[in-house]
Parts: C-alpha cells; structure tokens; sequence
C-alpha cells in the first residue's frame, strides 16, 4: 500500500493508450445533394470504400442541396463511420474549401464547428 501511494504522490503521467502508427488513417470525402462518399486507407494500405445516399432524417433536417451543410455532413459521417477510438491520428481530405479554412483555424477556436461534429457524432452513436 505504501508502494502504491509513494507513486501516486509523484502524480507522473501514465499513458492509457500506446497508439502505433498502424492506427493512422487517411480519409477522403465527397458529398453531393444526393450522398455522400469516403475512402479510406490506413497505414498498411488497405484500402476502403463507402458511399451513402442521404437518410430521410438528414434531408429533412439539412440543406442538403448546399454544400455549407452536405460537405461537413459527408466528413462527420465518414468519421463516424471509418475512424475508431484506438486510432490516434486522422487525416481528413476534403473540397471543400470552408472546412479547410476552419480546420487550418483548429478545431478549438472553430468552437461552432466542433460543437457541431460533437452534436452529429452523438446523434449518429445514438440512431
């Protein structure tokens, strides 16, 4: 017990995950007013490709038509649906030149942005 707590007062790091470099993963994505579309390829190569058409509910609750809501919809799908919690790097490759520019801002002070990709994965984990 003392062992135990002369190394919790050092209050050193300890490392949950150890993440490799096999965990990486490149994403490219695409939307149209019809769907939506990814590749993905990890760090061995494999390859993998989806492409959706849009659900009811999100045409209901998007301006699919416009790219403003289709491209970022397109990636938070595309992540919600390739990347997984043990992958610690993820590339995003993506047309649409606002979401580059709010991604070259961070993610942290794009606060709307990421409240919205937060509110989309939640409700996808959800359905």
């Amino acid at each position: 017990m003392h062992a135990w707590a002369s190394l919790g007062a050092t209050n050193a790091p300890c490392p949950v995950h150890h993440g490799t470099r096999e965990t990486d993963i490149t994403v490219f994505t695409d939307a149209s007013a019809l769907g939506w579309g990814a590749i993905s390829i990890d760090s061995t190569g494999a390859m993998m490709q989806l492409s959706k058409r849009w659900t009811l509910h999100e045409m209901i609750a998007w301006n699919l038509g416009s790219s403003v809501d289709a491209e970022p919809l397109a990636v938070t799908n595309a992540v919600a649906a390739l990347v997984t919690t043990r992958m610690r790097k993820v590339v995003i490759y993506t047309d649409h030149l606002p979401l580059v520019f709010v991604a070259a801002k961070t993610f942290g002070r794009a606060k709307a942005y990421s409240r919205m990709c937060t509110f989309f994965a939640n409700s996808k984990s959800a359905s």
